[in-house]
């Protein structure tokens, strides 16, 4: 990810003024030349964030023609809804609860800007006392802290195995979430990305296992996951 990420980080020094070459600046000053930077990107970036605000994205269900012919959910009060239906009106309450608008935005400014944005959906307990849980839509505040993996092929990572999301954490902090352990011992390579004098990265990893199952499909038809 390091090439991907110094492209992103130069493409977002240009978009903020800084579009000339440090050599060439340097050879211009010793000869007295003047460097002149007209930065006309912002105003199209500002375009871009705009239509992304007045037109907000949403999540849509597009109901399948099968879809049609199967059960219907019905109400307290008798009324019968399609499946496609009751999915969106979901949709639409987890995206009304996690104000998902704003994150989609954020994201799509940080994909207009440098090429890339990230979102998260999560499961939360609804408290300590049972099992529900509320689908949640978060923002990823700093695009440089996910690490997907770099041998996924599909354009939307589907196909990633795993994946880390990081960030800085006081080691006061640090030490009252996770009292009597430390910080894992690094190479001295990376010790300035992991550790700092008052900070600690920690890392949120996750991955994919893979599990083999038998399907046995019976003579009339019913398939039965062994």
């Amino acid at each position: 990810w390091k090439p991907i990420y110094d492209v992103m980080e130069d493409d977002q020094l240009f978009l903020a003024g800084r579009q000339w070459d440090v050599t060439d600046v340097q050879e211009r000053n010793l000869a007295g030349h003047v460097t002149l930077t007209i930065n006309d990107l912002p105003q199209y970036l500002d375009q871009i964030v705009g239509d992304m605000r007045m037109n907000p994205t949403q999540v849509r269900i597009r109901p399948a023609d099968w879809g049609a012919s199967r059960g219907k959910f019905i109400s307290q009060t008798g009324k019968k809804y399609d499946p496609a239906d009751v999915r969106a009106g979901l949709i639409r309450q987890i995206e009304y609860k996690s104000n998902a608008p704003v994150h989609y935005n954020l994201a799509g400014q940080a994909a207009a800007e440098t090429g890339l944005g990230w979102l998260r959906v999560r499961a939360d307990h609804l408290d300590d006392h049972g099992f529900g849980q509320d689908i949640i839509i978060e923002r990823v505040k700093n695009r440089w802290s996910v690490l997907i993996d770099s041998m996924a092929q599909q354009p939307d990572f589907s196909d990633a195995r795993h994946g880390f999301v990081s960030g800085w954490m006081d080691r006061d902090e640090y030490n009252e979430r996770w009292p009597g352990t430390a910080p894992a011992m690094i190479g001295s390579d990376q010790a300035n990305w992991w550790s700092r004098k008052d900070f600690v990265r920690v890392a949120e990893i996750m991955w994919r296992e893979e599990e083999v199952r038998r399907l046995v499909q019976l003579d009339y038809g019913e398939i039965i996951r062994s």
